[in-house]
């Protein structure tokens, strides 16, 4: 699949997580399925599933399998992407669980401590979570 995004020549790749579940939680793996991305890879962002955050062991492999590829992981943390002449505020968010009583409140932080350059457009670019002040938003599970 990554093959055929990079013959697409994407403005953007977003990967949204859950690289590692149960069945496929071994080294290099990541690394491995994502390698044709190193070609495209300052335009590819990618934040955390649930799955990926079960253990630090498991975050860790993604932190470093992600990296070795040229991905930028963003973790509860935000970038401007240039795109032609557009800048694109990006947010990635890592997994908080629908039952937790203060992901609303970790969010709102979230994009108090990350807010949106005059100059982008669209407005912003999220990853995870359903709020009105996203542009575009990317679910995972």
């Amino acid at each position: 699949m990554c093959r055929e995004i990079v013959a697409h020549d994407p403005d953007l790749v977003l990967l949204t997580g859950d690289y590692y579940t149960g069945e496929a939680n071994k080294d290099g793996l990541l690394q491995e399925g994502l390698s044709p991305l190193e070609e495209i890879s300052s335009r590819c962002y990618a934040c955390l599933g649930n799955h990926d955050m079960e253990s630090m062991e498991v975050i860790k492999r993604c932190e470093r399998e992600l990296q070795a590829v040229g991905i930028r992981l963003l973790r509860d943390e935000s970038c401007v992407h240039t795109l032609k002449d557009k800048k694109i505020h990006i947010i990635g968010f890592d997994y908080v669980s629908f039952k937790n009583p203060e992901r609303g409140q970790r969010i709102l932080k979230l994009l108090e401590k990350n807010p949106l350059p005059s100059d982008c457009y669209p407005k912003r670019i999220g990853f995870v979570f359903a709020i009105s002040s996203f542009f575009l938003l990317l679910l995972s599970h």
